[in-house]
This record gives C-alpha cells, sequence and structure tokens, in this order.
C-alpha cells in the first residue's frame, strides 16, 4: 500500500488520477480503517486528506452560512455553539448517532 498525504486538493486529485488499482481516501478514516482492519478492503493507494488545511474547521461564511471540513468529526457538530444556535436539530441528531 502507498500511503500519501497531499497538501493540496489538487494535488490529491493528481493522486488519485495517477492510481492504479485500489483506491481509497482517508478523511475521518473510520470507514476506510474498519474495512481495513476486516480485511473487507486492501488498497493499493490511501490518500489521506487530513493534512489539507481546512478541512477540519467549521467556519462561518459571508453569505450567513456555514462551511463544515470534510476532516470535522461529528461530535463537533454538535458541539459547535454557532451551528447549535442555527441549527438546533443538528447537536439532536449527531448526539444520537453517537450514543
Amino acid at each position: 500500500m502507498r500511503y500519501h498525504a497531499p497538501a493540496s486538493f489538487d494535488e490529491a486529485a493528481a493522486l488519485a488520477a495517477a492510481s492504479q488499482g485500489v483506491l481509497r481516501f482517508l478523511a475521518g478514516g473510520t470507514d476506510v480503517l474498519v474495512q481495513m482492519r476486516a480485511g473487507m478492503v486492501q488498497p493499493d493507494d490511501l490518500i489521506d486528506l487530513k493534512h489539507i488545511p481546512g478541512v477540519g474547521e467549521i467556519a462561518a461564511t459571508p453569505e450567513g452560512g456555514w462551511r463544515i471540513g470534510i476532516a470535522v468529526p461529528g461530535i463537533a457538530l454538535g458541539a459547535h455553539a454557532g451551528l447549535r444556535r442555527d441549527w438546533p436539530a443538528l447537536r439532536v441528531v449527531v448526539m444520537s448517532a453517537h450514543g
């Protein structure tokens, strides 16, 4: 298995385009790592997106919405004061998904 930690989405896309065989992306990691440990998948290339700036951030947008990075864990969504204020049901959904 070849492990890649690109510094940008452009770099990740180039790595994916060049990949031959089984490719998986790692953001939060839960699904891919569980599948690997269970022997369900053994990727030839594993592209870890967590090193790309901004993927772990929650930020308000100028338009009044939210930008949520692909590597933000569910527990952080439910704990974020601004999201809880704007989307009160989010906390209930996220918290029930985590027990």
